[in-house]
């Protein structure tokens, strides 16, 4: 054993290791000697504990793979930093097709799949084989959010009977029983898109009240609703959410209308089970195109950044690390990113600058 530590010493000395070094080389190693199948499915499986969600693993492993495809890489010992190199200059040159034309990829998309495959290679201990982003300045701006006229249009849309009230019109003057039928069906899928609006907008209501993410609505039961609180666990830390009076009374309404006693508020059709991811962009998506607002505002962070503002400005305190608490985040540096302002918000705080100035120039 002696002579192992000699040896091992000595080695250290003449490659000039480091403790540290020596670490990693030999968590390095113990990926070399897994199949890439083997290393990509540990990788998962990490994931996983993380709680990360079913579409983020995916897109994760999924980036992975498709660097190993394009780069013919056979077996874990044959990844460096030369083939990622190579796989994020064939992202760049890539051409894509936007808005009717082929276009360079965008540098946000490149420096995601950087941000991906870097993450994989430093949980197989390959450090030397990430790099670095592209640089590109911050946005300290962010379009894609819902202002609070949009929401109130939102509102207004969903509250809406228009179209009820225009197919019952043209359903009581039809003639033909051909066309009554016909417009039987095109009234009951109104009234279904009537229901789909009220769950949307009180959907809404609640993530612009509360500040929760979509995937933690299957903690939002009509229990927790009468307790006043949510009891949150995500990414493996458990947070308590309160829940404000005039969204607990909306939502009461809700489940009254809705014939909803007991278990999750906005399920599926398995009661059991919240409403899905995909299901709720659709429906945001869906109700956004109805009160004839930008699609991209249409996805729940939208309603989340809407809150973040909202918060702040009615706590004088200008409490971040309260709201940060709230949103669930890890970093603080993501929850300013919540607070960036739109365009239209600079230029009006501009605007408002000349109010503490009086400016008379003469020619």
């Amino acid at each position: 054993m002696e002579d192992k530590l000699k040896q091992l010493n000595q080695f250290m000395i003449t490659n000039e290791f480091s403790e540290e070094e020596l670490k990693q080389l030999l968590s390095k190693k113990k990926f070399m000697n897994l199949t890439l199948d083997d290393a990509i499915e540990k990788y998962k499986q990490d994931l996983i504990k993380q709680e990360l969600s079913y579409n983020t693993i995916r897109d994760y492993i999924n980036e992975v793979k498709k660097f190993i495809e394009y780069c013919n890489i056979k077996e874990v010992a044959e990844i460096s930093q030369e083939k990622h190199i190579e796989y994020h200059t064939y992202l760049k040159n890539k051409q894509v097709k936007r808005n009717g034309t082929l276009q360079n990829s965008k540098i946000t998309s490149t420096n995601k799949s950087i941000t991906l495959i870097n993450k994989f290679l430093k949980f197989i201990h390959y450090e030397d084989a990430c790099i670095k982003q592209d640089r590109v300045q911050n946005a300290s701006s962010k379009e894609n959010v819902f202002t609070k006229n949009d929401f109130d249009r939102l509102v207004r849309v969903a509250n809406s009977k228009a179209d009820i009230i225009r197919v019952e019109k043209q359903l009581a003057s039809a003639s033909t029983e051909k066309e009554k039928s016909k417009l039987q069906k095109k009234l009951n899928q109104v009234y279904r898109n009537q229901i789909r609006k009220y769950r949307t907008i009180n959907l809404m209501v609640f993530i612009f009240g509360t500040g929760i993410r979509d995937a933690e609505i299957e903690y939002l039961t009509v229990e927790a609703l009468k307790q006043g609180g949510i009891e949150i666990t995500n990414k493996g830390k458990t947070r308590t959410i309160p829940i404000p009076k005039w969204v607990k009374k909306q939502m009461m309404d809700y489940c009254n209308t809705m014939n909803i006693t007991d278990g999750i508020i906005f399920h599926g059709r398995d009661k059991t089970k919240r409403l899905s991811h995909s299901q709720i962009w659709k429906d945001f998506q869906y109700l956004t195109g109805k009160a004839k607002l930008k699609l991209d505002k249409g996805h729940e962070h939208a309603m989340r950044r809407l809150f973040a503002k909202e918060y702040l400005q009615s706590n004088s305190s200008n409490d971040v690390k309260s709201l940060q608490d709230i949103l669930g985040h890890e970093d603080i540096s993501t929850t300013y990113l919540y607070l960036q302002k739109t365009f239209a918000e600079q230029k009006q705080g501009m605007e408002n600058m000349k109010e503490n100035y009086k400016i008379k120039l003469r020619a």
